[in-house]
């Protein structure tokens, strides 16, 4: 499951990844010679493939040969953290010094090339060919043309899951915060190349604890409020869930399950730097995600507007720190507007003079003769949702140089404050 992983992550490299058929199934095959020039050249692409192996904590070396099938013999021999580049003159005779017993034969054909005398693939490859069949069998002779290169045999590529799924295991089991996010940070790193391959970025994912006595899991939800594929992005957002988490016993396991995935494109850059006030960025982002872990996801809301005339319907509150282009957004109102809106428009005494504009508040704390700033503005709406409103808004200026945000309802006649300039 691991090797499949780690080739489904591999395929950010090359569409071409094999998990090697040739030996115990420990390997992956990768054709580069058409992607390297992505990569600035094959020492760019070396460079970057063993970041990603050593940041995946997989220990490896790396074989470049011009064949698959040579490739993965000669790796065989080779220790940890190396890396050998061969030509392809030097191809066969690297091959010729290698032992016969990397290719692994049967015990009765190994016993035969012992009493033989024969030590190396080179003493094998020199026999005539139908003489090994004769004597050594099928497979091995095969075995040896596949390497040599007389021979070709397609290989199936790897395909990677449609279900996007990691889990991981360790003993003995920890109730230690530090070696869960440990843990998860794995889960995190495999699935971040498995997304950064399909272009992706996850913006649902559960994460299931299993505890060691019970065998019962605890879900943790993972919903970043703008769609990640970065593994310390994730892994910032579960540390949070996790003050708030309290576990009954140790854990063992750990799975995670990617419920639901967007795409992501590349970012494109702001021709203006004025436009950045538009979007979040990642540290508003991050903060956001974080408060909602602490306070609840229902207390960190935005202000959005909605296509309605009637101040107090105006906006909805909605997730916070999620950029989302409407197809055909609202208009924002044309006329003037406090920042301080009242919710319920609140009842105020106004006299009027024969026009009908009001000329004196006969009430309140901002009782006597008023000057109007602006208005009347009408804003007819609701006629559809059986509350039919019809108003006259005025900006008024009181004596004591207060200015509010009138309206008078044309069906009743009565007066109404809904605003406060500041």
């Amino acid at each position: 499951t691991s090797l499949k992983s780690l080739a489904t992550g591999m395929l950010r490299f090359s569409p071409d990844v094999v998990i090697d058929p040739f030996g115990s199934g420990s390997a992956l095959l990768i054709e580069i010679s058409r992607t390297t020039c992505h990569f600035g050249g094959e020492e760019e692409m070396v460079h970057h493939v063993r970041r990603v192996l050593y940041h995946l904590g997989h220990h490896h070396h790396l074989v470049i040969a011009h064949r698959a099938e040579a490739a993965s013999i000669i790796s065989r021999i080779h220790g940890d953290k190396t890396i050998r580049r061969i030509g392809i003159t030097a191809l066969k005779e690297t091959l010729n010094q290698l032992p016969w017993t990397i290719l692994e034969p049967a015990i009765v054909v190994a016993e035969q090339l012992r009493l033989s005398g024969l030590q190396t693939l080179g003493d094998l490859y020199s026999l005539p060919l139908a003489g090994m069949r004769a004597r050594l069998g099928e497979e091995l002779t095969e075995k040896l043309l596949l390497v040599y290169g007389d021979r070709h045999e397609p290989l199936r590529r790897h395909k990677p899951p449609r279900k996007l799924e990691e889990k991981i295991e360790w003993w003995p089991p920890t109730q230690n915060k530090s070696s869960l996010l440990f843990a998860a940070k794995r889960l995190f790193d495999q699935i971040e190349l498995q997304l950064e391959r399909r272009d992706e970025g996850l913006s649902e994912a559960t994460l299931l604890l299993r505890l060691a006595e019970s065998k019962n899991e605890i879900a943790i939800v993972l919903r970043p409020r703008r769609a990640q594929r970065k593994s310390s992005n994730l892994l910032k957002l579960l540390d949070n869930k996790l003050e708030n988490q309290r576990l009954t016993g140790t854990v063992d396991r750990m799975r995670l399950k990617l419920q639901k995935r967007l795409s992501l494109l590349p970012e494109q850059g702001l021709l203006f730097a004025a436009e950045s006030a538009l979007y979040w960025n990642d540290e508003a982002i991050q903060l956001m995600d974080k408060l909602g872990c602490r306070l609840g996801e229902d207390r960190v809301l935005t202000p959005k507007l909605t296509e309605e005339h009637r101040p107090e319907l105006a906006y909805t509150w909605v997730r916070a720190g999620i950029d989302e282009e409407d197809e055909n957004p609202p208009h924002p109102p044309m006329g003037t507007r406090p920042l301080e809106l009242s919710p319920t428009p609140q009842i105020i005494a106004i006299a009027i003079h024969a026009h009908g504009r009001p000329v004196e508040i006969l009430t309140g704390p901002h009782r006597g003769l008023l000057r109007i700033i602006n208005g009347p503005e009408r804003l007819s709406s609701g006629w559809w949702d059986g509350h039919d409103t019809c108003r006259d808004y005025y900006v008024i200026q009181t004596q004591d140089g207060s200015r509010l945000w009138v309206y008078q309802d044309r069906h009743a006649g009565q007066w109404y404050q809904q605003g406060l300039f500041v």
